[in-house]
């Protein structure tokens, strides 16, 4: 299979925002909020569901370097 770049029309999307680090991911977190919840949204086209993340480009190091896992007596 080869990727390849379409042009879709306009979406609106619903959700929520939450700031976090790729080594603290908490889109578990977003997801258990939104999904009972998801009955609420009213003219919906379909049952397409999308995780959406925007890394700035400015964002700190830290935010992109991996914490290393704690071990017991280590």
């Amino acid at each position: 299979m080869e990727p390849r770049i379409i042009t879709i029309p306009k979406k609106m999307l619903v959700g929520r925002r939450l700031r976090m680090s790729l080594s603290v991911n908490r889109t578990n977190e977003l997801w258990q909020f939104l999904m009972p919840r998801k009955k609420e949204i009213r003219n919906k086209l379909n049952s397409d569901l999308f995780s959406v993340q925007v890394f700035d480009p400015d964002s700190e190091e830290e935010i992109w370097v991996p914490v290393k896992p704690v071990t017991p007596n280590s």
